[in-house]
């Protein structure tokens, strides 16, 4: 071993030993169960897939315990919690899930050392890179964000997997590219990063792409990627396939994350390597050598596709900032180049070695403060938080199976003293009971509707999903819906919500422990399956979850809409009616849905008999051939009836059917997506066996010639693609907006007397998203510059708007008052003297009561 090697064993072994030296392992190896942010969920998940979808010899399966069931790990992604599930084998479950959910902390320096040794980063720069990667491993600012301790710390594990297997991935893929050599490992690499984090697999798959613009011949490089880039896709087809084709009965959530500052895109723990990554940037595309400018232009093109991924995140409904650590990871790359240039002529390459070690050490370890208290609130577990003794009383209490009526519960801060806000989304796990809450938001079409039914719950929802407009609190709305999804008890934390909760009818107190008080959903027929009490009403449509929106949030919910989009093969007298939606922004359908004007026509069937539920099977018995039947469990095309009759999705999203007799057996299981998928699996893997086994094949790969490097290109080249990405950049920054974004935008033009640009803001947000989560604030805000101006009429319209499109937005007190003020000041005073009286009536409690002249600020 040489004593460069020795230097990198060394400086390696330190970098991971500062990260090992932070873990708790005393609390890691003792059995109890991890908490923290989306761990809780995490963990259940883990214990669902090995207790229940394992034993199944399969890596997908239905959960019954939350949204009124989803697809499991059909949209998220199974690595980490297999290696867990392998682990568990020898250690306990909560060890395993502990030691796997950490693990990339320790790996993520000898993978930094890995990247940069494969890419030929002179000595000493691998192992700079592995001590500077510690300042983008335990950054503080931006956990949301991923990759980094504390980002693992509120369960998001899979993309440090993927990070992680990326950057030996990237690490490896010059060489390949230049020989053509060693197909399976890399293949086999990209699909393990496929099945960490699809962030991950984006960015390696764009990546990739630099060196179409730089091989010579660029079609050797071509076809190379697209055997390595066809066969990782058929690799993942058991996953990948009914992912994409089943996309349609999920939820988007192309959520923007809002940066306030320029600033934040610079943390300050990542300020040194920042600057010395973009030292190494000019230093390397400065320098004459061809390997070290194309190494140097690669790391660049890392930069430039996570920039551009970020820009077009919110078109492939993922999270924009979760791109930016790869433009880290980067940088810290370039920050070791520069480095290694600096020292290029010193003896002492040891000594700067270990020096910038101790400097990264001291400079990322030094500022540390939620990081290691984290780390113990996590691995001390559920069962030491101060409301252990109730969370545990609690979930005794409910306890019971899948089969039982659902569990809803008031989202609140105050569950955090039970180890999580998302503590009580882990009911199945303790209580053995369903509720509806869950992190995996995109995995059903129930989302937005239970969502919904939080921001009437609860004072303070979380409103997590972009696409959609939420509610106020409002008990009695909430029950309906409460109903209408089967929960049988309701848990308030609150107490203001425990004051309205105890003289709400509807509902009953049953316990209280400490601050939970467990309420009976009165009314409620506590069955997952009845017949409704009205025929359904068929519409054909091509945009079923926005008209079921609409349905949940205004209708009675007696009349059930079955949406489909087409009319074949359906008989039409099994419904009250036929509509057919044309799909434009002022289409009637949509008027009758706010006005709950749908044709009625009462039925009297007699609910099932008997029901029984499992996981993936709904056996009912007693039903009435022929009458609708609603099975209140999120729909999806994977369910079928063994009798063979036809399931149609139906409002919100649940399923419903016309029993052919009197028994009616409905299961979940392998359908024709999975077995594409599988047989794509199978044809990837039968790829590699030939290119392993067939040499011809190998030489075809390889080419005549390996392919060769780029030359070195003048500084004009550079800076013509440089432009040109700027121009692409700038382009996608104009459309990388939401709703939210628009809205920001807005007020901070009206704040500078731009009222003219912000009132346009304002107005596009509204027609680009018309129903989304900051519509109803971004109606106001646009009424409220004319109310500021004077304009009393254009003011009180828009207001009016605001009353009829979201009657049931949080602001309705402010905009009903501001009403009463613009029909005061345009001369209608007693229409002013109405609205003032109606707030009075309907929000009796409200700020903006007492601010009305019969009010006391008024009086």
């Amino acid at each position: 071993m040489t004593r460069q090697d020795l230097t990198d064993l060394a400086v390696v072994a330190g970098a991971t030993a500062m990260v090992a030296w932070l873990l708790p392992w005393r609390l890691i190896f003792s059995p109890t169960t991890p908490t923290g942010g989306d761990t809780v969920t995490q963990y259940w998940s883990f214990v669902f897939l090995r207790e229940q979808v394992l034993p199944l010899w399969r890596l997908w399966g239905w959960n019954p315990g939350n949204l009124a069931g989803y697809p499991f790990f059909q949209f998220y992604f199974p690595l980490p919690f297999l290696l867990m599930s392998l682990l568990s084998l020898v250690l306990h479950p909560a060890v395993a899930f502990k030691l796997v959910a950490l693990l990339p902390a320790l790996a993520m320096p000898v993978c930094a050392y890995w990247c940069a040794r494969r890419l030929e980063i002179g000595f000493p720069g691998p192992a700079m890179a592995a001590s500077l990667v510690l300042c983008f491993l335990l950054r503080e600012q931006g956990y949301i964000w991923g990759g980094s301790v504390n980002s693992l710390l509120i369960g998001v594990f899979g993309q440090s997997f993927g990070i992680c297997l990326a950057l030996l991935y990237l690490g490896l893929l010059p060489r390949w590219l230049e020989r053509g050599q060693g197909l399976g490992a890399k293949a086999c690499l990209l699909w393990l990063i496929g099945l960490s984090h699809p962030y991950a697999m984006l960015f390696c798959l764009a990546a990739g792409l630099y060196f179409l613009l730089l091989q010579r011949p660029w079609t050797l490089a071509a076809r190379r990627l697209l055997v390595l880039y066809g066969l990782a896709f058929l690799l993942w087809g058991h996953w990948l396939v009914p992912m994409l084709l089943y996309s349609p009965y999920t939820e988007k959530f192309n959520f923007i994350w809002v940066i306030e500052s320029w600033r934040e895109f610079f943390p300050s723990p990542l300020l040194p390597v920042i600057v010395l990554g973009l030292a190494g940037m000019v230093l390397g595309l400065a320098n004459g050598r061809a390997g070290q400018r194309r190494l140097t232009g690669f790391l660049v093109f890392w930069i430039v596709c996570s920039a551009l991924l970020y820009l077009i995140s919110p078109m492939m409904n993922t999270i924009t900032v979760r791109f930016l650590p790869f433009a880290y990871l980067a940088l810290v790359l370039l920050a070791a180049i520069a480095l290694a240039w600096l020292c290029r002529s010193l003896e002492a390459k040891t000594s700067v070695a270990l020096l910038v070690l101790g400097a990264a050490v001291l400079w990322s370890g030094l500022g540390l403060e939620q990081t290691p208290r984290w780390l113990n609130w996590n691995n001390t577990g559920s069962e030491a938080k101060p409301l252990w003794p109730e969370f545990r009383a609690l979930n005794d209490f409910l306890s019971g199976d899948f089969a039982d009526p659902r569990v809803s519960y008031e989202h609140s801060m105050l569950h955090q003293a039970a180890g999580s806000v998302r503590a009580l989304e882990t009911l199945p796990l303790w209580s053995g009971r369903a509720t509806l809450e869950v992190s995996y938001l995109q995995a059903s079409p129930s989302a937005p509707f239970i969502f919904y039914l939080q921001s009437e719950i609860c004072q303070r929802s979380s409103t997590p999903l972009p696409g959609y407009v939420f509610g106020r609190f409002d008990l009695a709305r909430g029950i309906r819906h409460m109903r209408l999804f089967n929960v049988g008890q309701y848990v308030a934390v609150e107490a203001a919500t425990k004051q309205k909760a105890d003289h709400q009818p509807g509902l009953v107190l049953q316990r209280r422990f400490g601050p939970y008080s467990v309420y009976r959903v009165t009314g409620n027929q506590d069955r997952h399956a009845l017949a409704p009490a009205q025929r359904p009403v068929l519409v054909r449509t091509k945009r079923p979850q926005e008209l079921a929106y609409l349905w949940f949030r205004f209708s009675g919910l007696d009349v059930p809409l079955v949406l489909v989009d087409s009319l074949e093969g359906i008989d039409p007298a099994l419904f009250a009616a036929t509509l057919n939606d044309g799909g434009g922004p002022e289409d009637p359908l949509l008027a009758d849905l706010r006005q709950d004007r749908l044709p009625r026509q009462p039925l009297k069937a007699a609910p099932p008999r008997s029901e029984r539920l499992a996981n993936e099977r709904i056996e009912l018995e007693g039903v009435e051939p022929g009458q609708p039947l609603l099975v209140r469990v999120s729909y999806h095309p994977a369910w079928r009836s063994l009798g063979g009759e036809r399931i149609y999705r139906v409002t919100p999203a649940f399923m419903l059917l016309f029993p052919a007799g009197e028994k009616v057996t409905l299961v979940f299981g392998w359908a024709w997506p999975h077995w594409l998928g599988l047989a794509g699996t199978l044809l990837g893997l039968a790829g590699l066996l030939v290119f392993w086994r067939r040499p011809a094949w190998r030489a075809w790969l390889a080419g005549a010639a390996p392919a060769s490097p780029a030359s070195p290109h003048r500084p004009w080249w550079w800076l013509a693609w440089g432009l040109l990405g700027l121009g692409l950049g700038a382009g996608l920054w104009q459309a990388h907006d939401d709703g939210t974004t628009l809205r920001d935008r807005g007020r901070r033009l009206a704040k500078e007397g731009r009222v003219v640009e912000a009132r346009q803001a304002f107005e596009e947000g509204l027609r680009r998203f018309p129903q989304g989560v900051a519509s109803d604030y971004t109606w106001f805000d646009l009424a409220l510059t004319y109310h500021q101006e004077g304009q009393w009429e254009r003011a009180a319209e828009l207001l009016q708007g605001l009353r009829e499109r979201f009657p049931d937005s949080v602001l309705l007190p402010e905009a009903l008052y501001h009403l009463a003020l613009a029909r005061q000041n345009s001369g209608g005073q007693e229409g002013a003297r109405a609205l003032w009286d109606e707030l009075g009536r309907r929000f009796p409690d409200s700020d903006w009561t007492r601010r009305t002249p019969a009010g006391p600020a008024g009086q």
